[in-house]
C-alpha cells in the first residue's frame, strides 16, 4: 500500500518518535511511505529523526497534490502543538484521513490556529459548545490556567474528530468526544514506543549513589504536579534526606524561579537540568530510581514518558485517572487527585524503603510495555484499516457529507439516528 503521513519531524517532537517507529514498520512490511513534514517552521537536516522514508515538506502543495492521488491512505499524527501540527490542521480539511490522535485535549492547537482563521474559529467553537464559548474562549486562552478552565467546556476534541475519515487514539477514557464528532470507526489501539537504547548508557558526574533519584521529564508545566511532589517529600524527613527530585525538559525561566524557591523554602534538594537531547535523557532514566507520571489535569490520549520509564525497567508513580487509569494497579503506584500530596508522599516512602519492591514492579511493568506498546501491531491496524476505508469509501464518504450537512443545520443529535436508518458501518471500538 501507498501511504502518505503526515507527522512533525523535529527531534524535539514526542510524536515524531513514535512516527519514527510506525513508519520504519510500515517500509519493513513491503508498503511505500512518504512522510509530509507538519511542523510550522521546517526543520534543518540534522535535528529531523529517521523516517526510513522521504520527507517533503506540508508547503509543497503540488507534490503533496500529486503524491495524494497515488495515495491509498492519508495518516495524521496529531496533538495539541501548532508549531508541530500546522502543516495537519491545513491538509487534512482538504485531504481527509485517518487521525492518530495523541491528545484528547487540542485547545492550544486550536487557538493558534484560529488566530489566523478569523470568523472560521469562531464559527466552530459556536457550534460545539454553543454561543458562552464562544464569547469566553480567548479571553480564557490569555489566563494561566487556560487548561483549567477550557478541559471540560471545550477541548476541541470534536473539532479534530469531525474532520476524520476515522481515528486511532492510544486510551478509551476521553474516547466519548471523539465518538460523538466522528462518522468513521473509531479504533483504541496501543501506542508504539521504544526506548531506542541498545545499552545501557554511563551515568552522569552529578548522581549521588547516596541518594534515590526521582525524576520527571516532559515540558515541565503545571500539569506535571511538580509542586506537589516538592510538597510531598518536604513532608516526610525521611524524604527530605534521602531523595533528590531532578526535572528534565522544557521549563520557563519564570517556573525555575518559582520551584527552586519553593524547594529552597521546605528544604527539598531540586536538580533542574532543562531540555535535553536523546541521550542526556537516556542517562536520566537509566540513573533514575523512581520515576514521576503525575498529570492532572490528564491530556494525553497516552502517555510516552509513562511508557518509556516502564521500558527502562523503572518504578512509576502516576495520577490515578485518564490513560493511567487503564494501567493495572500492579504494575504503578497511583494517587489520587483528592488526596494528592499525602498520597504522592506514602507512595514515595513506600517504594524508598524497599528496593525489592521498586525492582518487582518494575519488572511487571516492563514485561506488560514489551507486550502492548507494539509498532509492530500498529502498523499492522493501519494497514487493516486503510484495506476496510477502501472498501468502504463510498459509503463512508456519504456518511460525512450528511453528517457534516445535519451540523451545519445544528442538528447533531440526529447523527446517530441517521446512521441507524441507514444502517451504515459503524464505529469500532
Amino acid at each position: 500500500m501507498n501511504f502518505l503521513f503526515f507527522t512533525p519531524v523535529n527531534e524535539a517532537s514526542a510524536i515524531a518518535r513514535v512516527s519514527c517507529l510506525v513508519t520504519q514498520e510500515l517500509v519493513a512490511q513491503g508498503h511505500h511511505v512518504i512522510v509530509v513534514a507538519t511542523d510550522r517552521t521546517p526543520s534543518k537536516l540534522e535535528d529531523r529523526r529517521d523516517f526510513a522514508a522521504e520527507i517533503v515538506l506540508w508547503s509543497d502543495e503540488g507534490r503533496i497534490t500529486r503524491e495524494s492521488s497515488q495515495a491509498h491512505l492519508c495518516i495524521y499524527q496529531i496533538g495539541d502543538s501548532y508549531d508541530f501540527h500546522c502543516g495537519a490542521v491545513k491538509w487534512l480539511s482538504e485531504l481527509p484521513g485517518v487521525v492518530c490522535l495523541h491528545d484528547f485535549y487540542v485547545a492550544h492547537l486550536f487557538h493558534s490556529w484560529a488566530l489566523e482563521h478569523g470568523d472560521k474559529g469562531r464559527d466552530i467553537l459556536r457550534r460545539w459548545y454553543g454561543e458562552s464559548i464562544e464569547s469566553r474562549f480567548f479571553e480564557m486562552a490569555r489566563c494561566s490556567d487556560f487548561i483549567e478552565q477550557t478541559a471540560d467546556v471545550a477541548p476541541l476534541t470534536e473539532w479534530i474528530a469531525s474532520r476524520a475519515l476515522a481515528v486511532i487514539t492510544h486510551s478509551r477514557w476521553g474516547i466519548s468526544r471523539v465518538q460523538a464528532a466522528c462518522a468513521g470507526p473509531i479504533k483504541v489501539i496501543p501506542l508504539p514506543y521504544s526506548t531506542t537504547v541498545t545499552e545501557v548508557p554511563e551515568m552522569d558526574d552529578e548522581k549521588d549513589e547516596n541518594r534515590l533519584s526521582l525524576l520527571t521529564v516532559g515540558h515541565i508545566n503545571g500539569n506535571k504536579r511538580v509542586a506537589s511532589v516538592i510538597r510531598a517529600i518536604a513532608r516526610s524527613p525521611s524524604l527530605r534526606r534521602t531523595i533528590t527530585y531532578r526535572l528534565v525538559g522544557p521549563i520557563s525561566p519564570q517556573a525555575v524561579l518559582e520551584l527552586s524557591g519553593l524547594a529552597n523554602a521546605l528544604g527539598v534538594r531540586l536538580l533542574i537540568s532543562g531540555a535535553v537531547d536523546d541521550d542526556a535523557l537516556a542517562r536520566a532514566f537509566a540513573q533514575a530510581d523512581i520515576v514521576s507520571c503525575l498529570r492532572w489535569p490528564s491530556l494525553e490520549a497516552a502517555s510516552a514518558s509513562a511508557i518509556e520509564a516502564m521500558l527502562w525497567r523503572k518504578p512509576i508513580i502516576v495520577t490515578d485517572t485518564g490513560f493511567y487509569r487503564e494501567i493495572p494497579d500492579a504494575f504503578v503506584e497511583k494517587v489520587s487527585v483528592i488526596d494528592e500530596i499525602p498520597d504522592i508522599c506514602a507512595a514515595l516512602e513506600r517504594l524508598a524503603k524497599s528496593p525489592s519492591e521498586r525492582a518487582s514492579m518494575a519488572e511487571r511493568a516492563w514485561l506488560r510495555a514489551t507486550e502492548t506498546y507494539s509498532a509492530e501491531n500498529y502498523a499492522r491496524s493501519l494497514v487493516d484499516l486503510a484495506g476496510s476505508l477502501q472498501r468502504d469509501r463510498p459509503v463512508a464518504a456519504a456518511r460525512a457529507f450528511f453528517a457534516n450537512v445535519l451540523e451545519d443545520w445544528k442538528a447533531n443529535p440526529y447523527r446517530r439516528w441517521f446512521d441507524q436508518t441507514l444502517d451504515l458501518p459503524g464505529q469500532t471500538i
